[in-house]
Formats: C-alpha cells, structure tokens, sequence
C-alpha cells in the first residue's frame, strides 16, 4: 500500500522540483551560454591580439625606459635572449638586398653585419637574387616582444626563404615544394655555416627535409657531410647548425653569437639596467671540467650535459672535426641560480670566456 502511494506521486515530486529548481538553474547557465557565445568565435591569432599587445585606447601607454648613458658605444647584449636588454644597438634598413618589415628592427653591431655578409654571399653567387626579408629582431632597447620567447638582447632575426618566381615577396609566405628556391636558400644556409657567426638556426622539419633531399639529390652531396648541418633525419640534436622549431615553415630563426656584445653587456651591463631601472638575471655561469675518456667525442660530450655543440667547441677552440686526448680537459659552463641580493653585473647570465649566451633546458 505504502509502495503505490508513493508510485502515484513520484510524478507529481518530479515535476514540483523541476518548477522549483529552474529559476536557479537558469541564472547558472545562463552567464556560461552568454560567455561561450563571446568566446566562441575568437580565433587564436585574435586571442593572442588580446593578450597585452595593444595598449587599450582609454589608458594612457606605458613610458619608454629612460636611455642609459653607459660608458661606451659599444652594443650591449645584456643576459640572455630570453631575459635581456639591448644598449646601443644598430637598426636594420631596407636596401638594395633586404625588405625590412618590423619596427623591431635593432641589433647588435655584430648581428647587423653578420645579416649583411651572409645575404651579400648569395648575391655575389647569384646576381640579381630578390630581396629577402626580414622580420623581428629587438627592441631598441631589448626586452620582450610578443608573441616571441627570444629576440630581446640584440642576437636574433627572422628570414624569410628565397622563393621562385618573378614576383618579389614582400611578407614570409609559407614554403611549398613548388615555390621554395633551392639553390639560394641552401647557398643561404652555407653562407651562414662557413661565416661561424651563429650558434644555431631554426627551420621546421618538413622544410629541412626538403632542402636536405635536394642537397643529396640534386647536389650530390654526401649524406655524411650534412650530419653536422641538418638535424634532419634525426630528431631532437643538439649538435647540428639547423634545428628543428615549430611555427617555422615560412621563415628561418638564426640567434648569433655576438662575442663583442656580449662581452661589454657583462662589463657595463650593471651600469645600464640599473639606469633603466631593470634588474639582473637571476643566472650566472659556473665552470667545469670534463676529462676525455675512450669513446669520447664533442659531440657525445655536448650530448650527455645537453649543451649545444657549437658552444662546447668556442669554448675551447675547436672544430667539429678536432681530434681529442684521452686525458684531456674541455672547459664547459652550466649557469646555475645567484641568491636574491648577490645577482651583481659580474653575476649575470654569460656562457664561457667568450660570453656567447648561456644554456638552460627550459629555454631556445
């Protein structure tokens, strides 16, 4: 009896606590429909637009950081690319041979020139090469610029490749088989690798494949002689001069050394960023040794302490090809984290006697 009572008005319960829940239900759900509505048709290059890029038109912009007047007309390459500020730096122009297309346009005096002889050395191979351009490299004054995680000390650039065609290009047009140039963008990236003026160049996997099939097929070299050029067909090297990088398939990312820059940053740099009210790099270099055993070659070394080949071998003046010493000493460096308050100029983030960066795993 007790059963079919309750039976009968199970319906009746349902349908009062729908009645009674709905108003509550609705002013929950309702803020979430309206959001996803907004949300929804934003794409990510609209999101990214968002993210701090533009100052709002009702706040006033933020002020310019006051120029430091250093002690020298050197370029300054202070800290990392990833963390740093750039004094003194040169700004890149349109010419005869390049098609400059960001305001972020200063680098190094050492950057700017290396950007010159590397692109001259395929003109004077190929007379009459379009103009190749040239996207971000820092600020006047170093720092971040969205979306990058790099080009705030003077040491980076974005290329464009040289393509096919009549038609001149005037922004990075992603790389198809049909409209790269393969003989100038490989005369690009020899003029780069026998300059010796960067440590590493960014281009993406399906792009070195390309380039690397023609090197061989085409150009008939051996497969060997490129191990030290392409990252391709391996994956994830830290040994090769072209690494692979997502989100570079319409151009390539070269970071340079800048010896001289860099060596004046860790000299002046306190001076500078104090000026502009920026504070040092929480990171400083520290020395080891690492003693040659049997087997022992750079890049097995550069390998097991996951540091770049290129570094390993300025340290130490060496080539890829140097012959080692069982016995031997090479110099290497890791940088490791200053306590707050001991973070001095001489303190800061300069890789090896010849301030060439430094590495962190966390960071490209």
């Amino acid at each position: 009896m007790q059963l079919s009572r309750i039976a009968f008005r199970l319906p009746r319960l349902v349908v009062l606590s729908i009645a009674f829940l709905t108003p509550f239900l609705s002013a929950f759900l309702r803020p979430q429909r309206l959001h996803a509505r907004t949300i929804a048709p934003l794409t990510r290059v609209t999101l990214e637009s968002m993210a701090g890029d533009k100052p709002r038109m009702d706040t006033p912009a933020a002020p310019e950081p006051p120029v430091p007047a250093v002690a020298t007309t050197e370029s300054l390459s202070i800290g990392e690319p990833n963390r740093g500020r750039l004094i003194n730096g040169v700004e890149v122009e349109t010419d005869e041979r390049l098609l400059v297309r960001s305001d972020e346009n200063f680098g190094t005096a050492e950057t700017v020139e290396a950007i010159r002889r590397v692109v001259d050395a395929v003109h004077a191979r190929f007379p009459g090469t379009h103009k190749i351009v040239v996207g971000d490299l820092s600020r006047e004054h170093g720092g971040r610029i969205r979306p990058h995680k790099s080009h705030q000390s003077g040491r980076d650039v974005d290329l464009g490749f040289y393509l096919n065609g009549e038609g001149q290009p005037s922004l990075f047009v992603p790389v198809t088989a049909k409209n790269l140039d393969y003989e100038r963008t490989m005369a690009l990236i020899d003029a780069i690798a026998a300059d010796d003026s960067a440590q590493y160049v960014f281009i993406d996997r399906r792009v070195q494949k390309m380039l690397y099939d023609y090197a061989v097929d085409v150009q008939k070299r051996a497969p060997e002689s490129m191990a030290g050029l392409f990252e391709y067909p391996r994956k994830g090297s830290l040994t090769t001069l072209v690494r692979h990088r997502r989100g570079h398939r319409n151009h390539l990312h070269i970071r340079f050394f800048s010896p001289q820059a860099v060596a004046a940053g860790e000299k002046f740099g306190g001076e500078a960023l104090a000026q502009m009210g920026a504070k040092l790099d929480p990171f400083q270099r520290v020395r080891f040794t690492h003693v040659i055993r049997k087997g022992d070659t750079l890049a097995r070394v550069a390998q097991r302490y996951r540091l770049d080949l290129t570094n390993v071998m300025k340290w130490n003046g060496l080539k890829r090809r140097s012959t080692l010493q069982v016995g031997q000493g090479l110099a290497l460096y890791r940088t490791v984290k200053v306590p707050e308050g001991r973070n001095t100029a001489s303190g800061m983030c300069h890789a090896g006697p010849r301030a060439i960066g430094c590495w962190h795993p966390s960071r490209s």
